[in-house]
């Protein structure tokens, strides 16, 4: 199909001007950029990666490198939810890295991704990791509580009175009542 030949003729075409201009074309970076994306939109996201990480290596401008973190975020984070990969590209560009509140931040949320999707076994143990590198962090509630519900939703209500209970000790806040009646329909039943 006419579709499926433009993105080989864009692969093909970036790939020729890297290859000929190298590092002296202002357009490399750009180039480098769409490769990623196209090698993303193809569901490849190793090569997508290789191709974000290879930005780095021509002297991108403050715009490409949002790009590129992004991009490479989206990949970790929400595609193959893998907060430590990120943290790991991030803190091997020279001159970059993350705080701890951003990694907990991004850890938090790739844990919430399967939850969000209703894969909740997923959850449970993303929200595990998060709890047991995150013991005291900000999230820390709604963890618990995402957790409870998700062994709910699993129908392990032990585990799930378990984490209820947890968040009900931390005292009021956002997730309180709603844990209270959680406890309360498993203990009915």
């Amino acid at each position: 199909m006419i579709a499926d030949s433009i993105p080989e003729k864009a692969k093909s075409f970036y790939q020729e001007l890297i290859n000929a201009h190298g590092s002296y074309s202002t357009f490399t970076t750009t180039a480098i950029l769409r490769l990623g994306l196209i090698y993303y939109n193809e569901n490849d996201l190793n090569k997508a990666l290789y191709y974000y990480r290879s930005v780095f290596e021509n002297n991108p401008t403050k715009e490409e490198i949002g790009q590129v973190l992004n991009s490479v975020q989206e990949i970790y984070i929400h595609d193959l939810n893998n907060s430590e990969g990120y943290f790991d590209f991030v803190e091997n560009i020279p001159g970059f890295n993350l705080d701890d509140t951003g990694k907990e931040s991004l850890s938090f949320v790739a844990a919430n991704v399967p939850y969000l999707n209703g894969k909740y076994s997923n959850a449970i143990e993303a929200f595990n990791g998060y709890l047991e590198r995150f013991p005291n962090g900000m999230y820390r509630v709604e963890a618990l509580f995402k957790k409870a519900n998700s062994y709910l939703e699993l129908a392990n209500y032990e585990n799930a009175l378990q984490a209820f209970e947890m968040v009900i000790k931390a005292g009021a806040g956002p997730y309180y009542e709603q844990s209270l009646k959680g406890t309360s329909v498993i203990l009915y039943e």
